[in-house]
């Protein structure tokens, strides 16, 4: 906490969590933001999740919040002077979680507009010591293995925080009498949210421990992560089923490749939905079955070829439309996506589909031959980035492909020759990289479009 507190007299500091997936950064990055003092000390502060490829845009625009004026013609180096007039001479906190980019030159232009008054932070949660050093940390926190003690001293502070000291002898007595997840059991009182690391979990014990864990009796829950590092049984899932009432549930790095029920048969209430890293998922489940939805966001679903209408959930008897609630929608780095069924024939007068759909996004998906024009009806907002098959179908805007989506009034789709730009540049990238003898990194695969349509 004294490397967040400690004024000095330069200005902005960079503070870097560095360790292994599933050790706690994010967790301890969360207390110290949401600590009493820090939320005293600071003028400004913003968390943001950044994705994989790093994307200096989305950064940005993070930081920035809503503006008045229409961005959406907006270049980078627009948002990162909006950024810098916006945070200057202000002493701000800025989290940026997850970092995995070990390039400085995409790293510079952003650290250049973040200067704040005496006593700025960047807090960065990283995997890589080479991170760390690429982005010129100043202080660097490498958190290991945490012993039980260290983390249930981290989960009290987070259950108990706020509480009086008999209260909260009690219940760490409660919760120091069991192991794993099973240690949650007693924590009924846990609010806000809540973020769960599982490793491998495939045996008996481990069944028995998430069904200890007694989930879905922590009604004071609204929002819960679920972060994976190995392989977990769809069973144990089952077991770690959610309380009813959660308004935000998000997945990253599940192995699996099915799905637990409760996902589309108990979250009634659920208001965001964010699926990240599935690598073996080939498919999606009927996720319009959830009546309160309002944003979905679906990233990096690797192996994701093709979604057809069982996504929609209305494939049974007497179903009602498929995700009533549903304002946004994203599908982002789903390279092998190719078909996404639409409903054609009678079925489109009979069926509603997305009645409240304003935005939908659809970046890195190069093999997407073409969108579904039942769920254009009612949009305001279209993207589509580095996605060379929709670029060929609607960037040239001519055409009866680009008259069916020309009536909505916000639309952004790159070009292919942007595009081809883009991937030439790239090339020209990692060619310099090669030359310099830097190993390419395992992101190079994933930024590049694959072949042009």
């Amino acid at each position: 906490m004294h490397n967040l507190l400690s004024k000095g007299d330069s200005g902005v500091e960079i503070v870097s969590i560095v360790g292994t997936g599933g050790v706690g950064k994010t967790t301890l990055a969360q207390l110290a933001f949401n600590d009493p003092e820090v939320k005293e000390h600071f003028e400004l502060k913003k968390w943001i999740w950044v994705s994989d490829p790093f994307d200096e845009k989305k950064i940005a625009k993070s930081i920035l919040g809503p503006v008045k004026e229409d961005s959406s013609t907006w270049e980078l180096e627009m948002f990162l002077q909006r950024v810098k007039d916006s945070v200057s001479n202000k002493r701000f906190l800025i989290v940026l979680d997850n970092v995995s980019t070990e390039d400085r030159r995409r790293w510079e232009p952003l650290k250049n507009s973040l200067q704040g008054a005496p006593g700025s932070r960047i807090l960065v949660t990283t995997r890589s010591k080479r991170v760390a050093r690429a982005i010129s940390t100043d202080k660097q926190q490498p958190l290991g293995e945490l012993s039980h003690d260290e983390c249930w001293s981290l989960l009290s502070e987070i259950a108990f925080g706020g509480k009086s000291k008999e209260e909260r002898e009690k219940l760490e007595d409660i919760g120091r009498g069991s192991r794993k997840l099973g240690y949650l059991r007693k924590l009924n009182q846990l609010r806000g949210s809540l973020q769960l690391f599982l490793g491998d979990l495939t045996e008996l014990e481990d069944l028995v421990d998430a069904e200890n864990a007694e989930l879905k009796n922590k009604i004071y829950i609204q929002e819960l992560r679920f972060f994976f590092s190995g392989e977990v049984r769809v069973d144990i899932m089952e077991a770690l089923q959610p309380p009813p009432n959660l308004h935000y549930l998000g997945m990253s790095g599940y192995k699996g490749t099915q799905l637990p029920e409760w996902i589309t048969t108990s979250l009634n209430y659920l208001r965001v939905l964010n699926f990240s890293l599935f690598d073996n998922f080939s498919s999606l489940p009927p996720l319009g079955k959830l009546p309160m939805l309002e944003e979905l966001k679906i990233l990096s679903m690797r192996s994701m070829k093709y979604v057809g209408n069982e996504f929609l959930g209305i494939m049974e008897p007497n179903a009602g439309p498929a995700f009533p609630k549903l304002r946004k929608l994203v599908f982002r780095d789903c390279f092998k996506w190719e078909k996404w069924e639409d409903i054609t024939g009678d079925e489109k007068d009979h069926l509603l589909i997305m009645p409240c759909l304003r935005e939908l996004e659809i970046i890195g998906c190069g093999e997407l031959k073409a969108l579904p024009h039942c769920l254009l009806r009612t949009l305001e907002y279209l993207t589509v980035e580095n996605s060379s098959c929709l670029a060929s179908l609607y960037g040239d805007r001519t055409g009866d492909e680009w008259d069916k989506i020309s009536h909505i009034p916000h639309i952004k789709v790159e070009s292919l020759e942007v595009l081809k730009r883009r991937r030439s540049m790239w090339m020209k990238v990692m060619k310099v990289i090669e030359a310099d003898g830097y190993e390419s990194g395992q992101n190079s695969g994933d930024t590049s479009d694959g072949s042009l349509c």
